[in-house]
């Protein structure tokens, strides 16, 4: 799917990729020119990939009932991070059918979410797209 010219974007488990899996996986996406989105679970922070982006996810406290969550760029490749990191507050819109920026975050009501880790278990988003 990587490849073929028709798919603009895949979404895969990459729990316990090693370095080549996902380089491999690179290269193809690089060859399809397709956006690769990797979730791994938070137990496979330490291992190292070829990601051009490493995203940390987790749950936050929501004051409406749209679920929302925290998104921190942990890793940029080329790029040197502030010390804070970079984090965004989004959360799902059923309205727009769409992921948009918290409310909170928009209106700057200065109040903090705080991040809380999910029952099912917090991901790690890696992005990898690649453009000629």
């Amino acid at each position: 799917a990587l490849r073929c010219p028709a798919v603009a974007a895949v979404i895969a488990d990459g729990s316990r990729f090693d370095i080549a899996a996902t380089r491999r996986l690179q290269l193809a996406a690089r060859a399809g020119k397709t956006l690769l989105v990797l979730a791994r679970p938070l137990s496979d922070l330490t291992r190292t990939s070829v990601a051009t982006t490493r995203w940390l996810v987790q749950t936050a406290v929501s004051n409406s009932p749209r679920p929302r969550w925290a998104i921190e760029l942990i890793r940029c490749k080329g790029q040197a991070l502030k010390a804070n990191g970079s984090i965004f507050l989004v959360e799902w819109s059923g309205a727009h059918s769409a992921v948009v920026i918290s409310s909170d975050v928009v209106h700057r009501s200065g109040k903090k979410a705080v991040a809380q880790r999910s029952s099912r278990g917090d991901r790690i988003l890696e992005a990898k797209h690649q453009t000629a």
